[in-house]
């Protein structure tokens, strides 16, 4: 329909799988890149430090607003592009995938400011709920406005809402590839990987 020749079949393993690893390597799969999940404990007093950079203002969002919707989806394809694995969205198909997750917590959105204009996003779901933890599924800065701490800002944001949530910790997953500086920044706010997964790619011809 998409009027593809080649498509990219992807998944992921858990390091340490080698038995797993030697059925998909015997398929023809090769190791891509690799992924940390990485975990923060948060602190049981919810207090948690923000420092919002000058002229930056970080609101929480409904997604379930079509508009809202429509601005995580453009500022996700300006801020991934280029990403391992990255492929672009229609609105349709982004909004089904969020709205009709199982863990799907329109609570957990934040956008970042600048002059009025979105320039960040960070969206939480509820993936780690049966842990008490809390999950940033998406985090990101326009490219335009990247290194001034806004990032960080939006991150802080989120452990700032699951500790006064009663959250235990807050997890989230970064390619250990990231040209952005994200995994640096993680590891700047506290937070260390816990799992590490690799990813697995076989190129087939449609």
């Amino acid at each position: 329909e998409r009027s593809a020749t080649q498509t990219v079949i992807g998944t992921g393993l858990y390091r340490g799988e080698e038995r797993m690893l030697a059925v998909y390597r015997a398929a023809g799969f090769e190791q891509g890149t690799s992924y940390w999940r990485m975990q923060i404990d948060l602190p049981r007093d919810s207090r948690v430090g923000i420092q919002v950079p000058d002229g930056v203002q970080i609101s929480s969002v409904d997604p379930q607003d079509d508009s809202v919707m429509a601005t995580a989806l453009r500022l996700r394809n300006d801020t991934f592009s280029g990403h391992h694995g990255h492929v672009d969205m229609t609105f349709d198909d982004y909004a089904e995938v969020w709205r009709n997750s199982t863990k799907y917590d329109p609570t957990a959105w934040w956008f970042a400011y600048s002059e009025g204009e979105p320039i960040g996003l960070c969206l939480g779901d509820e993936s780690r709920i049966e842990e008490a933890g809390g999950y940033v599924r998406t985090l990101g800065v326009s490219q335009a406005t990247r290194g001034r701490g806004i990032a960080r800002a939006l991150l802080m944001t989120a452990f700032a809402e699951y500790a006064r949530r009663g959250r235990s910790c807050v997890q989230l997953g970064v390619d250990t590839g990231n040209v952005s500086g994200a995994v640096r920044l993680y590891e700047s706010v506290g937070m260390r990987p816990v799992v590490t997964i690799d990813s697995l790619e076989l190129a087939v011809s449609v």
